[in-house]
Parts: C-alpha cells; sequence; structure tokens
C-alpha cells in the first residue's frame, strides 16, 4: 500500500455514530446511532453434532447464520408443542435461522414439506419495499426448498433460538441451569415475575390453568385467550425433523452420494460480530435500544471518510469495495 499521508479521504454516508436511522419495522419512529457494539451473538438449539459411520463426529448448522447443512432421510421426534400457541410467522417477529412448522394458511393436502409438525429452517427474508409482499425462504428438513408470502399466515414460529433471540435478565423458572431465555419467553398472568422458556410451556411446567403472555423478542408480545388445559385449548402436536437420533445426510452437492450419519445432539453456538450492531437513542422518549444494522434503514447523518484506494475490492471486474468485513460493509465504488 502507498503511504496514507499521499492518499486522500473520500467522504460517505451510513449507519454510523449520529446517523438518523428507523427500523424497517417501524418507519414512523427515528433514532440516532449513538455507538457500535463489540458483540457475541450466542445462538441455541443452531447446531446439530452428526456421528458418521466411520465414528468421526462433526457439527453442522440448523438454524445458525440462516443455513441448515443437513437434511433427514428418517426424521426424529421433536418436543410436543400447543399448535395455535405458537406464533403466526410475520416480518416482525421472524428472522434467519428461525425453525417453523406449518400454519393455519397451509393447505392440508400438501406434504411438501414433510408432514404436519415436520421443521424447516427460514433461511432467506426478504420485504419488497411499498408493497404488501414480505417472503420467506423455507428449507425443510427433508431437504425442499420453497418461498413463502407470509400475507398467507401458511407458517408458524416454532424456534426462534438458532436466530441468536434471547431475553437478557430473565430466566426460565422450571430449568435448573438458570441461564438467559432463548427463543419464545413466556411470563406467567397470574404469577408475578414468573416465566417458562417454550420448552417449558410446551411441556406442561408450571399450573395448566394460568393464562399467559408470549413474548416472542423483547417489543413483540401477545396475551393468550386460554390456557393449555381450558376446553378450548390447542391441539396438542408432534413435531419431527433434525433433532436427536434423527438419520440425515449433508445437503451440499458434492456430499449427496456419502453414506448417512445420526444426529447425537442439538446445541447452540456463540461468535463474534464485530461491528454488526449499533446502540440507538430514540428521539420519541430516550429509550436505548440494540439493534442489527440489517434491521436498520438509514436516512441522514452518519458522516465518515475512508482511504478509498486503500480498500479491497469484492473480486475481480467488481464495482464494489469493502468496507469492513466485521459486519460486511460494501460501498459502490
Amino acid at each position: 500500500m502507498p503511504p496514507r499521508e499521499n492518499q486522500e479521504f473520500t467522504h460517505a454516508l451510513g449507519i454510523q455514530p449520529n446517523a438518523i436511522v428507523h427500523l424497517y419495522s417501524d418507519t414512523k419512529h427515528k433514532g440516532r446511532v449513538e455507538k457500535f457494539l463489540e458483540n457475541t451473538i450466542e445462538t441455541c438449539r443452531s447446531d446439530a453434532k452428526v456421528i458418521w459411520n466411520d465414528n468421526v463426529e462433526e457439527s453442522y448448522r440448523v438454524g445458525r447464520n440462516g443455513q441448515c447443512d443437513l437434511k433427514c432421510i428418517d426424521a426424529a421426534k421433536g418436543p410436543m408443542y400447543y399448535e395455535d400457541h405458537l406464533p403466526i410467522a410475520t416480518f416482525e417477529n421472524v428472522q434467519k435461522g428461525a425453525r417453523v412448522v406449518r400454519g393455519p394458511g397451509w393447505d392440508d393436502y400438501n406434504n411438501y414439506d414433510g408432514g404436519r409438525g415436520y421443521l424447516g429452517t427460514v433461511t432467506h427474508v426478504v420485504d419488497f419495499r411499498g408493497t404488501l409482499k414480505q417472503v420467506v425462504r423455507v428449507q425443510w428438513d427433508n431437504g425442499n426448498i420453497k418461498d413463502y408470502s407470509l400475507s398467507s399466515h401458511c407458517l408458524r414460529l416454532f424456534d426462534n433460538g438458532p436466530s441468536g433471540v434471547y431475553h437478557e435478565g430473565y430466566v426460565c423458572d422450571c430449568c435448573p441451569t438458570k441461564e438467559y431465555i432463548h427463543g419464545i419467553r413466556w411470563k406467567c398472568d397470574t404469577c408475578h415475575g414468573f416465566y417458562l422458556c417454550n420448552i417449558c410451556y410446551m411441556s406442561d411446567k408450571h399450573d395448566l390453568g394460568h393464562i399467559f403472555q408470549r413474548i416472542v423478542a423483547a417489543n413483540v408480545r401477545e396475551k393468550m385467550q386460554t390456557s393449555r388445559e381450558h376446553p378450548g385449548s390447542p391441539v396438542k402436536r408432534q413435531s419431527y425433523g433434525i433433532f436427536k437420533d434423527a438419520t440425515v445426510v449433508e445437503v451440499a452437492p458434492e456430499k449427496r452420494d456419502e453414506k448417512p450419519g445420526t444426529v447425537i445432539d442439538i446445541c447452540g453456538f456463540k461468535e463474534d460480530t464485530g461491528r454488526s450492531e449499533v446502540e440507538v437513542i430514540w428521539g420519541k422518549d430516550g429509550s436505548k435500544s440494540s439493534h442489527r444494522i440489517l434491521d436498520l434503514e438509514y436516512v441522514r447523518g452518519g458522516a465518515f471518510f475512508y482511504y478509498y484506494d486503500q480498500l479491497p475490492a469484492l473480486g475481480r471486474g467488481t464495482h464494489l469495495i469493502m468496507l469492513s468485513n466485521d459486519a460486511i460493509n460494501i460501498i459502490k465504488q
């Protein structure tokens, strides 16, 4: 690289400290970016450990970063779940990596997912701005891949723990580990300060006659209309897919002729995200919250400078250059 003293700065705008932004899901309220966050994201139930026929053990993504490296040859049973107590997947509550099952808008004669109760992984979330068309791509555990419109209500959110959703400061009152709840959180409306994780809620922990609030994420909550033991309570169903004891193969094309293996554990994963999140001060009430850069839309401000000729180009002949590989920020040449 030539010395920087011989280079000129280039001016740019974007999501940087002091930029004005709003959430893609809430365009009315604007806030100011205060700082980048050096953060570690922990995903839960996002990876599978597999033992192969040669006794080699390896880990594979099943939701982490919106990827699923495996497909089922013989699905295993997962946890039971109250069908109507799972939230319908919407643009506000679904992220890449979320695990989903068929919802109320699904055509029951369509078994592309493998059948009722079979899981899939959300690999892409697309919002066509200015329209009502919001689409997710799902890779079902049987290997089938298909796009679905969220307006059709054909999917339910089974688990958003693999997306990295967790509730800081809240622990499940029935889990022995006392770790922060990952995925959907349930708050008892009868017992003060009593919370369950999604697995314990679906496993009938605590008083079945108590009504709960369902908290999908920090600001996405809904009170259930019935308790789990109410005569009109939802049907409890069996889930199937990539769970412990499932027989699987890798989905990579070069691995399709490989012999199958067996899932021996479903586990989490930790990774450093660098400057992929920011802290925002919201103008409506001065509150602070952290957000992924991908969840925010730039409005104005946030000027910064960089040495144009010292940034790497993203491939030969490209019209993009890399500004930061922590958040994979790119700008046009």
